[in-house]
């Protein structure tokens, strides 16, 4: 597999870049904001433009629980695992983060999420600081299946994720250098 992309923590100057992302991939994106950004993470192809995005995700933080969101990646990125290595990075982060459980919503991945641990529950089960996003009041369809991951719950399989600190608060605008485990 061929690396050539680097992760970084999203900056303010990402926020259109991101959005424009979600929209063409056609996933909510009227709440994407500059709150939100301490959760995300971007891949950008090496030698692009500032404002081209190979993939994102994000975690929107809710006291001691997170929500999984806003997992996108473009359409010539696909099949080079950089999906799961998004979901990777940002489930390491909550670790760090101290949150205790991880939720999401999806309308059609609930089988790609199973394999990061993630398993199927009512959205009614949804604790009430989640059911208050707009993720969950009135982004996402009532018919997007709800899931949950414990912090105790290990990651399946290799991770490929290393030093994932240094993309939280990047120390120059330049992106950290993605350094797969061997």
């Amino acid at each position: 597999m061929s690396i050539d992309f680097s992760l970084s923590a999203a900056a303010k100057g990402d926020v259109a870049a991101i959005v424009a992302m979600l929209e063409k991939y056609d996933l909510p994106a009227p709440d994407i904001d500059e709150r939100l950004l301490r959760g995300f993470v971007v891949a950008r192809p090496r030698d692009a433009s500032p404002n081209e995005l190979a993939g994102i995700c994000g975690i929107e933080i809710h006291g001691s629980t997170g929500l999984l969101r806003s997992l996108a990646v473009a359409s010539d990125w696909r099949d080079r695992s950089l999906g799961r290595i998004l979901v990777e990075d940002r489930l390491a982060w909550s670790r760090r983060t101290g949150l205790q459980e991880m939720y999401l919503l999806t309308m059609d991945a609930a089988g790609y999420f199973t394999r990061f641990g993630f398993t199927r529950l009512e959205r009614s089960e949804l604790p009430p600081e989640i059911q208050a996003t707009s993720q969950f009041s009135s982004l996402c369809p009532a018919t997007a299946v709800a899931m949950v991951r414990r912090a105790a719950s290990p990651l399946p399989g290799p991770t490929y994720i290393r030093h994932s600190a240094d993309f939280e608060r990047p120390q120059s605008n330049r992106p950290k250098k993605f350094q797969p485990e061997i």
